[in-house]
């Protein structure tokens, strides 16, 4: 089981752009490399799943610019779903 992603962008006061990722199915093994892609996150909360054995960190953190979101999702090695795209629009379902 890989670890899925979701990513959305939230109201802040701070400048740019703030976004929340919230990664499920995180199993011990991964654990280690959802922190290792997540490197300059910051930690918003854990979640465990007992009866699957995984659970699910949230992380937050703003860009200075859509574009260096882009360039961050692009290189998330886990599959991640952007809620609303880098100028809050919602996305269109393909």
């Amino acid at each position: 089981m890989n670890p899925i992603a979701a990513a959305w962008r939230i109201p802040s006061e701070e400048e740019g752009l703030t976004y929340k990722l919230q990664i499920n199915d995180i199993t011990r093994k991964t654990r280690s490399s959802v922190k290792k892609a997540c490197k300059g996150w910051k930690e918003a909360g854990v979640g465990w799943i007992p009866s699957e054995g995984t659970q699910t960190f949230f992380f937050i953190r703003s860009f200075e610019t859509p574009y260096l979101f882009k360039k961050w999702a692009k290189a998330f090695p886990y599959e991640l779903e952007v809620h609303r795209d880098t100028r809050g629009r919602k996305k269109k379902a393909s």
